[in-house]
């Protein structure tokens, strides 16, 4: 279940997926997933987490990076590593 602070996604965070899977920032939710845009393949899961740890200079352990199967998820673990936006 999402809370509403899991569902308001930092515009930072917004813009990196959005380029990575060539989408609006609007389309860029919580919920955002694989299965719920087709860019978002395992391709496009290495991509965004690529992305992700460019934008904030941080690296996600290896154990985690096959569990962000959302946004939200992945917003979680960015406050797990410290990152507050």
């Amino acid at each position: 279940m999402q809370t509403p602070e899991s569902s308001v996604i930092p515009e930072r965070l917004r813009n990196v997926l959005a380029d990575v899977f060539d989408i609006p920032p609007d389309r860029v939710t919580a919920d955002l997933g694989p299965g719920s845009i087709q860019a978002w393949d395992s391709y496009g899961h290495l991509q965004a987490v690529l992305a992700v740890e460019a934008e904030y200079g941080i690296q996600f352990p290896a154990e985690v990076i096959p569990k962000l199967q959302s946004v939200a998820h992945l917003q979680e673990q960015l406050r797990a590593t410290g990152v507050a936006d």
